[in-house]
């Protein structure tokens, strides 16, 4: 596996920050999680930010993280 394509998704909790392997994972966790994430965020192997997510939820609890590019 290429290393410099390696990515996380990191969440930002009040009181520290959980990793993912993915986007899907991140929201899955999240749907199931008590607290409200602050913010969300995509890393590559170097520690660099490729993406930065608005994190929604629906009424049902669903949770999506929406790149802040792609939002418009």
């Amino acid at each position: 596996m290429r290393r410099d394509v390696v990515t996380e998704v990191f969440v930002q909790f009040d009181d520290g920050v959980e990793n993912f392997a993915t986007r899907f994972e991140a929201e899955r966790f999240l749907g199931a999680c008590d607290e409200e994430p602050r913010a969300a965020w995509l890393e590559d192997a170097q520690g660099q930010v490729r993406a930065r997510y608005r994190i929604t939820r629906t009424p049902e609890g669903r949770v999506t993280l929406i790149d802040e590019d792609d939002a418009g």
